[in-house]
């Protein structure tokens, strides 16, 4: 019973800061049908907005226990209903829907889609009962959730000991632990499948935000959530269940991705508030999400070029707030390492005596990209088909922006994964690379299955009709 009810109460304030931001942003209208519907993108903005201050508090000393974490939300709670409220208009319950100004009944596909994934994650949170703690969870995310839950703070060597938790990797960014000690904090339990029970959800989230933000343009049901279901059942299936943090990264890289591209398509309340929230939130799960986040921000950047000045300076502003959502932590880091990293600085890697003798490493990493991007299996076709469909529609469509956004996204994301391996120091490179890979393709995958269900839906007559009136 306290399980139960330390995770009701524990998300309950999560909900309630991440249903606040969609209302204070506009992303979400006050009337109960909507705020149900948009349950998914309020659990995935209330986890970034409490964890991300949370992990500002950590940084600069603070002590985390649940009522410091309560009172978090609840100021977060009151500034943001503060804000829905004071801002011009008000709670305004008229503000159209990303795809059209209607909400039309998507029916009984999507209900028969929507309760399949729902039956697959419960089964997956079952399964997780009494679940082995893998060897990269116990020395770094589930290690670290446990000792911020014991202590509270970022004072135990597990944070600042190289010489005892070298394999903790103490320069990874912490947001997923901070999660995850929240829920062992509420329900006063150490275990596993809590953990793995937190990462289903936000999967769980994620299906439901992407069919929030595309609500009003899922007549082709299956062909938008085809990309979804298949990245969902064959992605990320073994990376939670060893409770790695690739997932959690991509579940809020990817949503934020396609609040980036709705908003390329067409300029509307919110959409940058959220894309800045969820990139700040990727780029402190992991090292790669905070590449990932900001070389995804300097693509916005590039495809907003040519538009108003007004809309440049907003994308402008929010790739600011990714990047100082991303700063405390590296601060920290700064200040307290230096820790053994998988990586090399920026200096070193920009050798080009190492650059060239490391042109093996390039190229096994690029074999290996490729082929788990193109494994065979069920999810084998999906980031191909996202390649060809997108390089298709440029050439013969002329409102080619949000192709190209999610086009260069992608690619800039395997580039990203390249130079990191590319300069990996690495003793054994090789392995390291067949070991990783595996994780690392993630957050490309999702992204793929974001765009792919977005571009699909611009097929649709109807809301290309839509967006042209609003466009004109």
């Amino acid at each position: 019973m306290r399980t139960i009810a330390g995770l009701v109460g524990f998300h309950a304030l999560v909900l309630s800061v991440g249903l606040a931001f969609l209302l204070a942003v506009r992303l979400a209208r006050p009337r109960p049908g909507d705020l149900v519907r948009s349950l998914g993108l309020a659990h995935l903005a209330g986890v970034a907005a409490t964890c991300l201050a949370s992990v500002w508090l950590l940084v600069l000393g603070g002590t985390l226990t649940a009522p410091v974490f309560a009172a978090i939300a609840l100021v977060l709670l009151a500034a943001l209903l503060a804000v829905a409220v004071l801002r011009p208009g008000g709670l305004r319950s008229g503000e159209p829907g990303p795809a059209s100004g209607r909400a039309p009944s998507q029916g009984w596909p999507v209900v028969v889609l929507g309760a399949a994934i729902a039956l697959f994650l419960v089964v997956q949170i079952w399964n997780a009962r009494e679940l082995p703690t893998a060897w990269d969870a116990a020395h770094n995310w589930t290690l670290k959730a446990v000792v911020l839950a014991d202590d509270g703070d970022l004072s135990s060597g597990a944070f600042r000991d190289p010489t005892l938790f070298g394999g903790a990797h103490q320069d990874y960014p912490i947001l997923q632990p901070v999660l995850g000690s929240g829920a062992l904090r509420f329900t006063s339990r150490s275990d596993q499948s809590l953990l793995v029970a937190e990462l289903w959800l936000l999967v769980a989230a994620f299906v439901a935000a992407v069919a929030y933000l595309l609500r009003g343009r899922l007549g082709w049901t299956v062909l938008l959530f085809a990309p979804l279901a298949i990245a969902i059942a064959s992605g990320p299936v073994q990376g939670v269940m060893r409770g790695d943090a690739d997932v959690a990264m991509a579940v809020f890289l990817a949503t934020g991705v396609l609040c980036l591209g709705l908003w390329v398509e067409r300029a509307r309340p919110g959409l940058l508030p959220a894309a800045a929230l969820l990139l700040g939130a990727a780029a402190n799960v992991k090292n790669e999400g905070t590449v990932f986040a900001i070389a995804v921000m300097v693509v916005a950047l590039c495809a907003s070029i040519g538009r108003p000045g007004r809309d440049i300076r907003a994308v402008g502003l929010a790739a600011v707030s990714v990047v100082a959502a991303a700063v405390p932590w590296r601060l920290w880091v700064a200040a307290h390492g230096p820790f053994p990293s998988d990586v090399r600085s920026l200096g070193d890697s920009l050798s080009p005596s190492l650059l060239w003798d490391s042109l093996h490493q390039l190229d096994f990493a690029a074999r290996e990209i490729l082929g788990r991007l193109a494994d065979g299996t069920g999810s084998g076709w999906l980031f191909p088909a996202f390649l060809l469909v997108t390089v298709v529609l440029l050439t013969v469509r002329s409102d080619r922006r949000v192709h190209a956004l999610y086009l260069a996204a992608g690619l800039v994301m395997i580039a990203a994964l390249l130079w990191i391996y590319w300069t990996s120091p690495q003793p054994d490179v090789e392995a390291h690379i067949e070991r990783t890979t595996l994780r690392t393709v993630t957050a490309p995958m999702f992204v793929a299955a974001v765009a792919l269900a977005h571009i699909l839906s611009r097929l649709r007559p109807e809301v290309r009709a839509a967006r042209e009136a609003g466009e004109g």
